[in-house]
């Protein structure tokens, strides 16, 4: 029977292949287009689903109140957190902190040099040193500090040798009781700095680095492998990070690698890229070339659905070792907090013990200056997009639902259409079935034959559509940026998905079987062979219902792409409030020792930049216009203002005295930095947001006023610049602050404007050759200022993207199912428009008669679809701080579109309707 009822299943499609096509045109589209969207987002829920104890892992976040006002709200703290509250709680199984490094890399050799002992003065009295500092031949004083006098900067001075060798020298002789160890810095006119001539340092937390000298103990000289990588993803962690995360340990134990200082954790990748097959265990990275770092362990790559990427995991006992009040700091906020909680621990309790915690060692300073700190633990699995440790495509939860939604809709749509052309044919089959009836056919018969069709179409539809998603899937995920897989990996070889997709198919075919099925119950013989049933869209029917729903949903996605556009289109060319164009960013290069040092190897490659060809101008920056600035809270405000609890929070840039000018910040009041002001004597330039937060009633009333800086008691307001966007439009402008500041993270090499194509290529070719002689030790990396501060807008703009190509789908789609309803219409009035035409209607009556049915239904689609699509498009919009307001007339083209859409699909099947010859169309049966 099932074999009869598939042949004859077969035989109805071939009967009609028009009518077939458009069903499975329909099908294999939205099963094609919904299985890389259910990819997709299968792929988003599935990030940090491996980790074993992720369900009982927190991050610890810190929201700060100043004056009852939140000021920021952040995903990092105190690196005391962690180990106190472990101390603290028993439901606290594992705490780790992360922060995260970069630098160049590379293989080092440690080799003990026996012969410098014979270079060190042995007495009764100990062991003699000499120190020993070349250059500086202007300077008026050179002293040394180290661990063998608590670090004071004036109390061990050097003596001029005058011209030695053609090098001005400074040196000194220090006699030590015993072979022994000690860190030590030279302080050249209050500048500290290390020793250039000695390769062997040491850097602590605050990004110090110290010389080390061992004295009576052979020297070590290190042997650096020429090759050096500079590696970006590099976090110092505690031990506890490797039993509380499920990265499988390759070599090495998880509860050891990072129990000591220097000792460093690689990926598989990275110990395979600086040591090949041989054994990574045990040999030493360093680090800027100061740092030692001993491999003591190699775990599996982080997969692409984690959260935490990191190529290197450096213990932060190495950091404890440096800084001995790491654990009990309550003021250096840039540490992740994660904890490993014991199952159902109360969670609020534990919030509430962090704050205790930070009340007993910050207290007083918070009561002064009217300031709070509320800690909150996040669950790990909740994270947010916009507080990862690491830069992830990761996409926000609102466009992952947007894409549920969409993958559903675009199934609905094809389905209604389906269930409608199902409906259709089943009136022109009413005789066929009723000759079949009074034969003899069984109810169960006809029932078996409606479900036959189909699960042909569906079954054939969802094969065909799987292989088009194989076609299409590099493509889609290289769009996306995700390693999605469907015939290869494991992503979607499970129930969840499979169950998702094949019970979709499974519903389509049930829901295109009930209707005709439930009719089938209502039909007689007589009315059928007499062909009294006919369905007029002109009534409220069930198929009209269907087109209605099928439209609605498609002018509020062409209402939600055209507004999507706009304001996308309003984002990348808004005023911005600086110049960007024929901007390049170059990674600020890495010098070690002393501010003078590196300032005069900037100078040195600003000069060599100005010569090349095309460059207008080169200024540096500690951040670019596109980064988040680093905010410091609770610690700046007015000098003449006595009360300390009006301080708060503000971005600080730091600058040399051309960023503003290259930039061309517009001034509303004051003068841009001079070098007239130095760096001990500090000037600030307020951007205008910044300038109401303090209080001033005007820009002019600032200029000469002095503030409080973290790190300067009194600087000088010299300038005020109107307000420009150094974040994107989802950010509302923060108050920000310019310091001249000597260490930077990026330049900004202007080019002139009319510079193009060769030209282009050849300057950076120049600019790279200078970098690389000027900072041999840091890798050369540029991009276009407007590229970077573009990519803020990245999920916006594949999120538009994918939502207009679904858009377009569900058009055509629906377009598709409305030109095969129009058929089945002018087939089942061939006879009336032949009596019309021989009672005079023209063409055009009966072309309007035709298409009006449709109209209206679309029509009505479009009134009810405009209010929903100006509510969801607002609800996107609120994401923005800065937006379009949606004008009347894209509402007004998204209806119109849609009405156009639907009357030239059906107008030319109403077209050949009316030119048919009327005696045909009467003698047609």
């Amino acid at each position: 029977m099932f074999l009869s009822n598939l042949k004859l299943a077969l035989r109805n499609m071939r009967r009609r292949p028009g009518m077939a096509f458009i069903m499975l045109f329909g099908l294999i589209t939205s099963i094609c287009a919904a299985t890389l969207l259910i990819l997709f987002i299968r792929f988003e829920w599935s990030y940090d689903n491996f980790h074993l104890n992720a369900d009982n892992i927190v991050r610890v976040n810190e929201e700060r109140l100043q004056n009852g006002a939140r000021q920021y709200l952040s995903a990092t703290t105190y690196p005391s957190v962690a180990p106190q509250i472990k101390a603290a709680s028993e439901d606290v199984l594992h705490a780790t902190r992360m922060i995260k490094a970069t630098g160049m890399i590379s293989i080092a050799r440690a080799v003990e040099d026996s012969s410098s002992l014979l270079s060190q003065e042995v007495s009764k009295n100990g062991v003699a040193k000499v120190f020993t500092l070349k250059g500086f031949d202007k300077a008026k004083r050179v002293s040394i500090a180290g661990t063998f006098n608590g670090w004071k900067p004036d109390s061990i001075l050097l003596a001029s040798n005058g011209k030695q060798g053609g090098e001005h020298e400074w040196s000194i002789s220090l006699t030590f009781p015993k072979p022994i160890q000690h860190e030590y810095k030279f302080i050249v006119e209050n500048e500290w700095m290390t020793d250039p001539a000695n390769p062997l340092r040491q850097t602590d937390t605050n990004g110090n680095t110290n010389s080390i000298a061992r004295i009576g103990l052979p020297e070590t000289k290190l042997v650096f492998q020429d090759a050096q990588f500079f590696e970006d993803k590099i976090f110092y962690a505690d031990a506890d990070f490797l039993q509380m995360f499920t990265f499988p340990m390759l070599l090495g134990t998880s509860n050891e690698a990072l129990s000591e200082p220097n000792s460093v954790v690689l990926t598989e990748k990275i110990a395979k890229k600086y040591f090949g097959t041989q054994n990574p265990l045990g040999q030493t990275l360093s680090f800027k070339r100061d740092a030692l770092w001993k491999v003591t362990g190699v775990v599996k790559e982080p997969p692409a659905n984690s959260r935490i990427q990191f190529s290197m995991l450096v213990s932060v006992a190495t950091m404890e070792a440096q800084n001995k009040n790491l654990n009990q700091n309550w003021d250096w906020y840039s540490f992740y907090t994660y904890l490993h909680l014991k199952p159902n621990t109360d969670r609020t309790r534990l919030a509430s013990m962090i704050g205790s915690l930070c009340e007993k060692s910050t207290g007083d300073n918070l009561r002064r200056t009217n300031a709070k700190e509320i800690f909150t633990l996040q669950p790990f699995r909740a994270l947010t997009t916009t507080s990862n440790l690491e830069s992830t495509p990761e996409a926000s939860s609102q466009a992952v639902f947007a894409l549920s939604l969409i993958a559903i809709l675009i199934l609905a749509v094809a389905y209604i259409n389906y269930i409608n052309l199902a409906t259709a044919r089943f009136t022109e089959r009413l005789k066929d079935m009723g000759i079949r009836k009074v034969l003899g056919a069984s109810r169960t018969e006809f029932i078996k034959q409606f479900f036959a069709e189909p699960l042909v179409l569906n079954a054939l539809s969802l094969v065909i559509a799987l292989g088009f998603v194989e076609i299409f899937l590099k493509p889609f995920a290289d769009f996306t940026e995700r390693p999605l897989h469907l015939l290869s990996g494991n992503l979607l070889w499970d129930f969840g998905t499979w169950g998702f997709v094949v019970g979709l198919v499974v519903l389509g075919t049930v829901l295109s079987a009930v209707y005709p099925a439930l009719s089938f119950m209502t039909f007689t013989p007589s009315n059928a062979l007499q062909g009294r049933i006919h369905e007029r869209l002109s009534k409220f029917s069930f198929r009209t219902a269907l087109i209605l729903v099928q439209f609605v949903v498609a002018v509020v996605l062409i209402v939600g792409t055209l507004v999507m556009n706009r304001q996308i289109n309003f984002l990348l060319t808004r005023d911005l409030g600086f110049k960007s164009a024929q901007t390049l960013v170059v990674r600020a290069g890495d010098i070690q020792g002393s501010n003078e040092m590196y300032n005069a190897s900037f100078d040195a490659f600003k000069q060599e930049i100005l010569k090349v060809p095309g460059v207008r101008t080169i200024t540096a920056s500690t951040d670019i216009p596109g980064m988040a600035v680093p905010t410091y809270g609770g610690q700046i405000r007015r000098t003449d203002d006595p009360d300390e609890t009006h301080t708060y929070s503000y971005g600080v840039i730091g600058v040399d005295y051309d960023y503003l000018q290259n930039y061309g910040m517009k001034f509303i009041a004051g003068k841009n930095f001079s070098r007239e002001y130095g760096l001990q004597n500090q000037a600030a330039v307020l951007n205008e947001t910044a300038l109401g937060l303090l209080g001033y009633r005007s820009a002019q009333e600032a200029i000469g006023k002095t503030i409080v800086l973290p790190w300067v008691k009194s600087a000088t307001i010299v300038g005020v610049v109107k307000d420009f966007h150094q974040e994107s439009l989802h950010q509302s402008i923060k108050p920000l602050i310019f310091t001249i500041f000597p260490g930077h993270g990026a330049y900004s090499i202007s080019l002139e404007s009319g510079l193009q194509g060769a030209a282009v290529k050849e300057a950076l070719k120049r600019i790279e050759a200078a970098y690389n002689r000027t900072y041999p030790m840091s890798p050369f990396e540029a991009k276009f200022l407007d590229d970077l501060y573009n990519l803020q807008y990245k999920q916006d703009r594949q999120f538009s993207s994918i939502l207009g190509t679904m858009t377009l789908l569900m058009i055509s789609i629906a377009c598709f199912g409305l030109f095969g309803l129009a058929i089945f219409t002018v087939e089942q009035r061939t006879k009336e428009i032949g009596i019309r035409k021989v009672l005079g209607a023209s063409v055009a009556n009966i072309v309007m008669l035709l298409s009006s049915d449709f109209l209206k239904i679309v029509a009505l689609g479009v009134v009810i679809a405009i209010p929903l699509g100006y509510w969801i498009s607002g609800r996107w919009l609120q994401d923005f701080a800065y937006k379009v307001t949606p004008e009347w007339w894209l509402f007004a083209v998204s209806g119109i579109l849609a009405l156009f859409i639907a009357f030239m699909t059906v107008v030319g099947q109403s077209w050949r309707a009316a030119q048919a010859n009327p005696v045909k169309s009467l003698r047609s049966e």
